[in-house]
């Protein structure tokens, strides 16, 4: 199946390209947002907030086809 995944500031670094911040993904039935991020290569500690289309998830909800898993990295600042 087919998901769009979104990799935030400079996750994008972690695309099959190396660079894109947004690209369709092909994933088996049964693929959770975690399995896809660490597919990619994206170290757990900088999934900081993952989102499935507009809602916060905690990364274990089985995607479905057309899925938009969003991630974004800690933000720090002051």
């Amino acid at each position: 199946m087919k998901i769009r995944v979104e990799l935030m500031q400079y996750l994008d670094q972690y695309s099959p390209s190396g660079g894109d911040h947004a690209f369709d993904y092909e994933v088996a039935d049964g693929t959770t947002a975690w399995d896809v991020i660490r597919k990619l290569g994206v170290p757990d500690e900088l999934a900081s907030v993952i989102t499935i289309g507009d809602e916060a998830s905690d990364g274990t909800t089985v995607l479905t086809d057309g899925a938009r898993v969003t991630v974004i990295p800690p933000i720090a600042g002051g």
